[in-house]
């Protein structure tokens, strides 16, 4: 699993991000501005009403993803990890902002996305044809922050966090009438709007003390602790499946931020273990793979992102009496730059075995101990 410190570790899934760092600012405008040009007044968008259509569409095809030409038609970003490319020279210029040099007549496009609460987002265009501008507003048209120049091919990236809910919106533009292809990534995320685990009657509760300051997980920290703590699973005697209830987050220890990852074995009853998952925060990943030795290489066998309301099963092939290594974590190794409570997740296994057991408890008085 990746490290819960802040720190390389070559096991670490491809995906983990980027998270910015910067407490307190709104936009970050990187390196210095070379385009040239004069400040001014900044240049005031375009009425999208006054723009034909006629062009809309003629770009060449982007699997339907490029962003739209006006907030109208904004292109909404689903996800908190996302990748698009598009053309912007058959586009109209509908917007400008100054960052910090005014008049620009390139074309734009616009993307869109939807925040509750905490955001931290990049938007990064490094790989793109042109002199690029890109910026973003909120729903009052309102600058949140600007780029021009970020990198030396005078491609742009903005970052931004902070508080805020509703909707926001990405324009990618050019300097002076620069167009031409480009690519974008957004990397960052959103705490979920309100869901509710199900904690099914029954389940096993993981009872872990959510970390203070100073804490060293010794109970179910896996090959992220120093200890290697695994959270042995079993059935009630003569069962095959099993409901299990955790909480997840992040802490801080000695002004570090770390990542509580649980990881659990279960022995398999058969052929195969199924292994369905949910959790409220919506970048949860689970892990798995055989058992392990912390101290020697190993490898993952398969994994998956869940939350929000989207519940996945990993299928694990097995034979009768293997062990298998299970983890949970917070897709995001850094916490979130505003305060984020533990999340809570739970899980159905079947195929398993064993005759291990933990104490029991309830949910709800697990939930009021972090409270």
């Amino acid at each position: 699993m990746c490290s819960r410190t802040i720190r390389p570790n070559s096991r670490c899934l491809s995906f983990f991000v980027f998270i910015l760092v910067a407490a307190g600012a709104t936009s970050v405008a990187g390196a210095a501005e070379s385009s040239p040009g004069d400040l001014g007044d900044p240049v005031a968008p375009g009425d999208p009403s006054d723009k034909p259509d006629s062009h809309i569409g003629t770009n060449p095809a982007r699997d339907g993803r490029e962003g739209g030409e006006t907030i109208a038609d904004a292109i909404f970003i689903p996800e908190p990890w996302f990748q698009d490319t598009g053309a912007t020279c058959d586009n109209i210029d509908d917007y400008d902002e100054i960052c910090p040099y005014p008049g620009s007549t390139s074309p734009d496009v616009v993307y869109s996305l939807e925040y509750y609460g905490c955001v931290y987002l990049a938007v990064d265009l490094y790989g793109s044809s042109y002199d690029t501008k890109v910026y973003i507003y909120d729903d009052q048209m309102n600058v949140l922050a600007c780029n021009d120049d970020y990198y030396s091919d005078f491609t742009s990236r903005v970052e931004l966090y902070g508080d805020y809910t509703g909707i926001i919106y990405i324009v990618v533009d050019g300097y002076g009438g620069d167009c031409g292809e480009y690519v974008m990534f957004v990397e960052g995320g959103v705490p979920p709007p309100p869901y509710d685990v199900e904690c099914p009657d029954g389940a096993q509760i993981e009872q872990e003390p959510w970390p203070a300051d100073g804490y060293v997980d010794e109970y179910n920290g896996g090959c992220e602790a120093d200890l290697h703590a695994f959270q042995q699973l079993a059935p009630m005697p003569g069962l095959t499946e099993l409901d299990f209830c955790g909480l997840s987050g992040w802490y801080v220890t000695d002004g570090t931020d770390y990542r509580d990852t649980d990881w659990f074995q279960v022995i398999a009853a058969g052929n195969e273990i199924t292994w369905t998952v949910d959790s409220q925060y919506y970048w949860t990943v689970c892990s798995s793979a055989e058992v392990i030795d912390c101290d020697q290489p190993w490898s993952v066998l398969q994994e998956m992102v869940v939350g929000l309301g989207v519940i996945e099963t990993m299928t694990i092939a097995t034979t009768p009496g293997q062990v298998v290594t299970l983890w949970v974590m917070p897709g995001v190794v850094e916490a979130p730059p505003c305060e984020v409570d533990p999340f809570e997740y739970a899980f159905h296994l079947s195929g398993v075995s064993g005759v291990t057991a933990i104490e029991p408890a309830t949910w709800s008085g697990v939930k009021r101990l972090y409270r």
